[in-house]
């Protein structure tokens, strides 16, 4: 399931409970255990949009919620399109569908369903806790609204072929009475997932269909696959840092340089060459250039600081990983990507940086507030040093001081502006870039920074 995203999954479940419904209308069943076969593949796909209905709907929406109040109209129509289902279906878990692996289409639909309710999962906890940068998205409740129409439709498809698959059993020898068992009539149940399917105002895709799981192996036969991994694994390590703090200031240059390297390369996919002197910038590609800037001019900023604690051993290695991949995907010289997919992944990457900034930020921020940030008064400048006499005499003698809030702040604006949170212009981009690639591409990220050792 390496790379599969939320949309995938339900897209694909869609697929196959068509294939499903088409296979049981062209042709009857060969016997009755066919026939029960079907039924329980038809339970198996009920169960599993029930149990993700509430996995979408959750328990901080529950209060005050019923198809009579309405508080919620899309939650209230979801509530009711499942009523009665589990006690149709079974409450036994793991449900007994899910114990057997098998190709028939509805299996596989259910199969699909429930690995969309995993998939959610593994962003938040049971109650509600963030796991992952993509647990807000998954927690907001436009996005959860747009998930459930589009569940909604798939058990609308299902119950349509309601009918035809009681007639088939019929036909296949199985009795009324056990047909009536398995099949009690869910029109109510369909003309609340109708009217879902079709709720005005909702749309049924949303920012939680690109979210994918937390944790996948890296897909290393394919280089831009690989490389959006690497993107997608230094996002969530970043986002990790929140809530398990790295008291290192190099883990946070290497993230810097992350920054530099998305920004550099999807400059040089539109076309800017950053290998002359003076850069050659299109227009097109002058924001990321003004932005890879500024993620340069940051990196330089954190080499000045010092900070116990060795940096993060498995982001350093996805950096060094990455820096070597892109080089191919989008050379530094402008050239245009051999793989189109490049420029489409390095575009969507600029905005995992602006996350990386804004996390990664708060994060030094964070470490510098608790007097963990420390550097030779020597990088400090006559505004830093102020009228502060011991600053003054740190300065002169080169001492190592813990870093003041006149410096470290400054840091803290540069994270602002990789973030987006400034405006860019104030660093010319000739002048920038030009410093940064007086030779060749390596300079772009060149590897000085994140070989050398701790400090």
């Amino acid at each position: 399931m390496t790379g599969i995203t939320y949309a995938d999954l339900l897209t694909t479940a869609g697929q196959h409970l068509v294939t499903g419904a088409t296979h049981l209308r062209q042709r009857p069943f060969d016997n009755p255990a066919e026939a029960r076969t079907a039924l329980q593949d038809f339970h198996a796909v009920l169960d599993a949009i029930e149990t993700h209905t509430w996995a979408l709907i959750g328990p901080s929406r529950l209060a005050g919620i019923s198809p009579a109040t309405r508080a919620e109209p899309v939650v209230a129509r979801a509530i009711a399109m499942v009523d009665g289902m589990r006690d149709l279906v079974g409450a036994d878990r793991p449900h007994p569908s899910t114990l057997e692996l098998t190709d028939r289409p509805w299996a596989l639909a259910a199969l699909q369903v429930r690995g969309a309710s995993d998939l959610l999962a593994v962003h938040l906890g049971p109650w509600g806790q963030q796991r992952s940068p993509d647990a807000a998205t998954i927690a907001d409740p436009a996005a959860r609204d747009g998930a459930l129409v589009r569940v909604a439709g798939h058990l609308d498809t299902l119950l349509a072929a309601e009918s035809a698959l009681a007639l088939r059993s019929l036909q296949a020898g199985l009795g009324k009475v056990e047909v009536t068992r398995a099949l009690p009539g869910l029109d109510g149940n369909r003309a609340h997932a109708t009217g879902l399917a079709h709720e005005s105002g909702v749309a049924a895709t949303s920012a939680m269909d690109r979210v994918r799981l937390v944790g996948e192996p890296l897909r290393t036969d394919d280089p831009v696959l690989h490389a959006g991994d690497l993107t997608h694994r230094l996002r969530q390590a970043t986002w990790a840092l929140r809530t398990q703090p790295d008291y290192s200031v190099a883990t946070l240059s290497d993230l810097a340089t992350t920054g530099l390297l998305l920004n550099a390369h999807a400059a040089a996919a539109r076309g800017a060459n950053l290998t002359q002197n003076p850069p050659t910038i299109p227009p097109d590609a002058a924001p990321l250039a003004r932005r890879a800037a500024v993620w340069r001019d940051l990196r330089t900023d954190l080499a000045t600081y010092q900070a116990p604690g060795p940096p993060d051993p498995h982001i350093r290695a996805d950096v060094l990983a990455l820096r070597d991949l892109l080089p191919h995907l989008a050379p530094l010289t402008g050239t245009p990507p051999a793989d189109p997919r490049a420029a489409t992944l390095l575009h969507a990457a600029t905005g995992a940086t602006e996350e990386i900034a804004t996390t990664a930020g708060a994060a030094f921020d964070r470490l510098a507030a608790s007097g963990h940030v420390r550097l030779q008064a020597r990088h400090l400048t006559s505004d830093q040093l102020g009228t502060d006499p011991d600053l003054i005499t740190a300065h002169v003698t080169g001492a190592t001081i813990t870093a003041p809030p006149t410096r470290w702040k400054a840091t803290t604006n540069l994270w602002s502006a990789a973030a987006g949170h400034a405006d860019l212009r104030f660093t010319p981009v000739e002048q920038s870039l030009a410093a940064a690639h007086r030779t060749d591409h390596a300079h772009v990220a060149t590897r000085t920074p994140l070989e050398r050792s701790t400090r």
